[in-house]
């Protein structure tokens, strides 16, 4: 291993609105209801909710109620024709399009007849198609007004046995060809013949498809325990399993910019990093699990969940960024062993991470991470940046407080240089088992912590008990 921060970084959050954290309801915007359901992105960033009997738009500025009127609808976004329209959730046999000024009610009739009488599984592709499945008629596709069918797949469950599969789930990966999965998984080919391929051993029906940024299909199994949800994923030549999911599963993987993997379950909103989840909820972040709905990840890597009758939640890991169209100006520093004291970090220095900065006026934490690196989002005006020290490390060669003046653009180089009062050793190494079970992978976990005062470098050596 080779270990460089002298602390362990832990992902410590508290909730301040304007940082990590921002609440959007009544009290503090115009958005016309603090009861939100779903909840979309377009492709120009404009987020699209539903409320009450409204479709809501917010462009980043303005928030904007459009009254559906129509039948039982009630404006619930699935997503972009991406041609400024917006399409809603199917009913019955209807499916719905605000076209960026009236809702469209259409019924789904092909040309050789074919009339889709509900949905049994739907979504909007990123090219803008709208896909309705029904397993009695098959494939139904929009394509900017052109309305095609295709028959639904079959597969052999054994020799001469052929069952016309009942899809539970469809998708869509970034070129737009079409995935369903049931008792098999199934990719839609441009001779509109469908390629089907076993599931995992073991594997019974699929339910939830998510294709990745790098082509991994993620699959749910639809037997998952209710305290938990079991992943798969197909490269195209073999499954693999995902490690267990704490609590059950309410949403499909999302996609950060760093192409990392996020979950809505009933644990909190996670995170799948190293062959391994990592949670926010309500012991170490803003998150209240049982009050979250929907989310979306926007460009700056910001998350909007829906909070049930609360309104949106804005969250982000490091620090919120363009919530309402524009990059806040932010404070910047490095915290470190300037071992050298030269006054920079450079050459042999160490950077320290989980130590904390507090921001004044406005009293806001933050805390380095793994390459010492901290950010604070700062409102215009004059402020007072402070080093809170940990019982064994004080200031060495910097200043100790940095009074700042934030007008429009970012800050950088407030670095913090820190030194020991006491030197310590301290290695800790845990091995910790998964979930195992009969003739399933589980994942285990081998971790290394740093709670000394300098960095270490070495080798973990694990031997496998024959």
């Amino acid at each position: 291993f080779h270990h460089t921060s002298a602390m362990e970084y832990t992902n410590s959050l508290y909730h301040i609105d304007g940082v990590i954290a921002h609440q959007i309801n009544l009290a503090n915007s115009n958005i016309p209801s603090n009861v939100v359901y779903s909840l979309i992105l377009d492709e120009l960033n404009n987020k699209w909710l539903s409320s009450g009997s409204n479709l809501v738009k917010f462009d980043g500025e303005t928030w904007t109620a459009i009254n559906a009127n129509i039948d039982f609808y009630y404006g619930s976004p699935s997503g972009s024709n991406q041609m400024g329209g917006i399409w809603g959730t199917p009913l019955d046999r209807w499916i719905y399009l605000f076209d960026g000024v009236a809702f469209n009610k259409i019924l789904l009739i092909s040309a050789s007849g074919d009339t889709l009488t509900h949905s049994d599984a739907y979504h909007v592709d990123p090219n803008g198609r709208f896909l309705a499945y029904e397993n009695t008629k098959g494939l139904f596709i929009v394509d900017h007004g052109h309305i095609s069918h295709i028959d639904g797949p079959t597969y052999e469950d054994s020799p001469g046995h052929i069952y016309k599969d009942w899809i539970l789930y469809i998708t869509t990966d970034s070129s737009g060809q079409i995935y369903a999965v049931g008792a098999r998984l199934h990719r839609l080919e441009a001779d509109s013949t469908w390629t089907t391929f076993p599931l995992w051993e073991g594997g019974e029906f699929g339910f939830v498809i998510s294709i990745g940024p790098d082509g991994d299909i993620w699959v749910s199994d639809f037997f998952s325990s209710p305290i938990g949800s079991e992943q798969y994923i197909y490269d195209g030549l073999e499954w693999r399993e995902v490690a267990y999911l704490p609590g059950k599963a309410g949403t499909t993987p999302q996609w950060d910019t760093n192409g990392i993997p996020w979950i809505n379950s009933d644990a909190g909103l996670c995170k799948y990093v190293n062959e391994t989840w990592h949670c926010y909820d309500r012991t170490n972040s803003p998150i209240i699990p049982e009050r979250k709905y929907a989310f979306v990840i926007d460009q700056f890597n910001n998350f909007w969940l829906t909070q049930s009758n609360g309104g949106l939640l804005v969250f982000n890991e490091d620090h919120i960024q363009g919530i309402n169209g524009k990059e806040r100006p932010t404070l910047n520093g490095l915290i470190y062993r300037d071992l050298n004291q030269n006054g920079i970090m450079d050459g042999e220095d160490t950077p320290i991470g989980n130590q904390r900065v507090l921001l004044k006026p406005a009293n806001t934490i933050a805390f380095s991470d793994f390459s010492g690196s901290y950010t604070l989002t700062g409102s215009t005006g004059d402020h007072t940046l402070e080093y809170l020290p940990y019982a064994n490390w004080q200031i060495d060669n910097s200043p100790a407080t940095y009074d700042v003046s934030v007008e429009q653009d970012s800050i950088f180089y407030l670095d913090f240089n820190l030194v020991p009062k006491q030197e310590i050793i301290d290695l800790q190494l845990t091995f910790v088992e998964g979930y195992p079970r009969c003739h399933q992978w589980s994942t285990y976990w081998l971790n290394f912590k740093n709670s000394g005062t300098a960095s270490s470098t070495g080798e973990i050596t694990f031997i496998k008990d024959p």
